[in-house]
């Protein structure tokens, strides 16, 4: 009896002792290169079914994977089951980083202190030390506001390296415009017996504002092939990398990523230069200003359009830095610049913009007019000078077209046009004061009779409202005003063909109205249409009606007596 009983006692300390907890952390690699992966694998052997919990690596690292592993033994009738967790980390900073304790049951691991050194110089990129390298330059640290900067981010591997486009960090504050100027460019060198591919991504960048300015870290996310792993599920693999640098025909194999931080660049950005002198601010390394006729040397004609296509080329600047351009006004022909079409092309790694316009031309009268100089002023980078491209003056001879020219008047005609309109005003103030007071007599009798008359006799009456041109005039709509007046002119000369105002100019043959039309189809075109004077055009208008209805009486009468 003491025997059994001392045999199974014995068998209850063998189990206990099979089943002795411990948990075992350590890493592959110690120290470990910045941006490179590190792989932590814990090693637990006890009853617990629970997970480690990792949430605290997160503070001090990127976690990428976490795969896990069992195994049960049975050693002479005892069994035993130990579990396994592999975690790929990849550290956040340079130094010394401690991956924490963990706990599982009653087993507690060791925390581990890992060194996380800088990537070693472009050149000593190899296979024996640290594998990936990333840095930056800028060809100019001074710039003047809004010029560009050339940016240049190399990445340096010994390893099949793939990987997503590279991001500028915390670009959110719109100190900056940054363009990417094409794809990388792949090259290989050899050093200390290794190959490396040396990958350049450039970038053209553009201050926004003066001052001390900070280019952010651009990170760079990417994967090699780690032939120390496991194969990968053909199922699982990802397609459409950024770079695609080099090609394994070891396609199944694992990757491992890497993640790469270049560091911040300081600027200093100048102002705008006195020597601008408060123009449009266009620093760029060359501008280019040609024009294009829709006929080439096109031949003028009053009333006829002609199109000219202005093209401003500039290198070294994004679409939305592009001055406007201004058509200044000329005597005898009218202007319609259309909107401008805007472009930005990447041309041999440079940044090219173009803006086209396209500006319509009518003459209103014969004979030699001058188009003005178009002008674009510019600040040179690559000699610090202040410049200045032109389309030079045009003189164009402009011929008689099927248009009729707006009749021109001398300066004593001008002021025998003024006096008459002067008069004209006066003598309809007092009409318009007489009016008011017949109205006034008219309306009170009305009125009155309203009020006064039997019930009975109110009847429902309809009112045709008869056109009335002088609704136009009080909207103060000069094209309405224009379309009344053509209108207007071809019911009162039925035998005249009339589709303008100058149309209306000819038949009406009064030089205080033709002087009023002109100003009215001036106005239509104007940018600032308050200054015409929608009163005094009406009073010459309603003088101009009389006129002609007394003309068209005469002519009435004169069949009868003969």
């Amino acid at each position: 009896m003491k025997k059994g009983l001392f045999i199974f006692v014995l068998s209850l300390l063998i189990s206990s002792s099979a089943w002795a907890e411990s948990l075992v952390a350590k890493v592959n690699r110690n120290p470990v290169p910045s941006g490179e992966m590190v792989i932590l694998t814990l090693e637990y052997d006890g009853g617990s079914s629970d997970n480690p919990d990792t949430r605290a690596l997160e503070k001090d690292f990127m976690v990428y994977s976490t795969s896990s592993s069992s195994v049960f033994k049975n050693v002479n009738g005892q069994s035993s089951r130990s579990r396994q967790w592999s975690i790929g980390l990849s550290p956040k900073a340079e130094g010394e980083v401690t991956i924490p304790a963990f706990k599982l049951g009653n087993a507690e691991s060791q925390p581990i202190v890992l060194k996380v050194v800088d990537n070693l110089a472009a050149g000593e990129v190899s296979a024996s030390g640290p594998r990936f390298s990333i840095a930056a330059k800028i060809d100019n640290p001074r710039p003047f506001v809004q010029q560009q900067i050339n940016y240049t981010l190399t990445i340096r591997t010994s390893e099949v390296l793939q990987g997503g486009e590279p991001q500028f960090l915390g670009t959110g504050n719109n100190d900056w415009i940054i363009r990417s100027l094409g794809k990388p460019v792949v090259t290989k060198e050899i050093v200390n017996g290794t190959q490396i591919e040396v990958i350049e991504l450039e970038y053209a960048l553009f201050p926004q504002k003066s001052g001390k300015l900070t280019i952010p870290e651009v990170l760079f996310e990417g994967s090699y092939v780690d032939n120390t792993q496991p194969r990968r599920d053909p199922l699982r693999m990802a397609t459409g990398d950024f770079l695609n640098v080099g090609f394994n025909m070891d396609f199944l194999a694992a990757r491992s990523p890497v993640r790469l931080t270049a560091k911040a660049i300081d600027v200093t950005v100048s102002r705008i230069p006195p020597e601008n002198g408060g123009n449009w601010w266009l620093p760029v390394r060359s501008a280019e200003l040609f024009d294009y006729w829709s006929n080439y040397i096109p031949e003028f004609k009053t009333g006829e359009a002609v199109s000219r296509q202005i093209t401003l080329t500039v290198v070294g600047a994004i679409d939305s830095q592009l001055p406007k351009i201004d058509f200044k006004d000329v005597a005898g022909i009218k202007q319609y610049p259309e909107k401008p079409i805007l472009s930005t092309r990447i041309i041999n790694d440079k940044v090219v913009s173009t803006m086209d316009i396209t500006n319509v031309y009518i003459p209103e009268r014969s004979g030699e007019l001058e188009l003005p100089e178009i002008a674009v002023n510019w600040f040179n980078v690559s000699t610090g000078k202040m410049e200045r491209t032109a389309i030079p003056a045009l003189k164009i001879k402009v011929a008689k077209g099927l248009m009729p020219e707006p009749k021109t008047y001398t300066e004593e005609e001008r002021k025998e046009i003024e006096v008459e309109i002067a008069k004209i005003s006066d003598d309809v103030n007092l009409i318009y004061i007489y009016l008011m007071i017949g109205l006034a007599f008219v309306f009170g009798v009305l009125f009155s009779y309203l009020m006064f008359r039997p019930k009975k006799t109110i009847e429902k009456e309809t009112k045709e409202e008869a056109p009335d041109i002088s609704k136009a005039f009080r909207s103060k709509d000069l094209k309405a005003m224009r379309d009344s007046v053509i209108a207007w002119a071809k019911q009162n000369y039925a035998s005249a063909e009339i589709s303008n105002l100058d149309d209306v100019a000819n038949v009406a043959d009064d030089k205080v109205f033709s002087e009023q039309l002109k100003l009215l189809s001036k106005a239509l075109y104007a940018p600032d249409k308050s200054q015409f004077d929608a009163v005094k055009f009406k009073q010459v208008f309603d003088r101009a009606s009389k006129k002609q209805k007394k003309s068209r009486k005469k002519d009435k009468l004169l069949p009868d007596l003969y």
